[in-house]
């Protein structure tokens, strides 16, 4: 590419060897079809590597395949903004909605991890910690508003994040049995209650 850029190293080699495998068919394909255009297509992990196997063919100038295009869905970070903005012209990134795989990098997960360190040295109250922690939240994500607090005239709504919350939880409550009821590998059936203890020896 002409200058030294950072990458996954994974994606990375996978591209590599994908340009290995590839690399002689697509060339027959090109020479069969001249007027034809290789576009390299991938959703998720495969975004990233073909993406990256993009850029490889990219930069071979004398190369049949240096006018390659990719089409990536749900690219993960493989690359350093450098590369990305060197790729920009040939390989066109979609993200649908709130997908959290575009936006997960090493740099987002230190940011998450300062902002709950931070708010957990910050809060003394461990029942105020949930309030703070949806509040650094969504502070990080401004564009969409917290959740509105609950209403006081709903009898069902806690006073506070954990006043509804008094000793241990109450035991989990078995479903009565139903004889219809299909057996699978994740049911099992339940075994007999044990034998009343005998009576104790009648006195002499």
């Amino acid at each position: 590419l002409g200058k030294s850029y950072h990458c996954h190293q994974g994606m990375l080699r996978s591209a590599r060897e994908l340009d290995i495998e590839i690399r002689p068919l697509v060339l027959a394909l090109i020479e069969a079809n001249p007027d034809y255009k290789v576009v390299i297509v991938g959703h998720s992990l495969g975004a990233g590597v073909g993406a990256l196997l993009a850029a490889i063919w990219h930069s071979e100038q004398n190369s049949e395949l240096s006018q390659t295009t990719c089409y990536a869905f749900g690219t993960p970070c493989a690359c350093d903004l450098n590369l990305s903005q060197h790729l920009q012209p040939i390989v066109k990134t979609v993200v649908v909605g709130d997908d959290v795989v575009p936006r997960l990098s090493l740099a987002s997960m230190h940011d998450l991890r300062k902002r709950v360190v931070t708010t957990f040295d910050y809060t003394a109250d461990e029942e105020e910690f949930p309030c703070d922690l949806q509040a650094h939240i969504f502070s990080a994500a401004p564009d969409y508003p917290p959740p509105p607090p609950p209403s006081s005239s709903d009898p069902k709504a806690p006073s506070s994040p954990r006043s509804d919350i008094k000793g241990p939880p109450p035991p989990v409550q078995s479903p009565p049995s139903s004889p219809d009821r299909a057996m699978d590998s994740t049911t099992a059936p339940l075994a007999p209650p044990p034998p009343p203890p005998p009576p104790p020896p009648a006195a002499a």
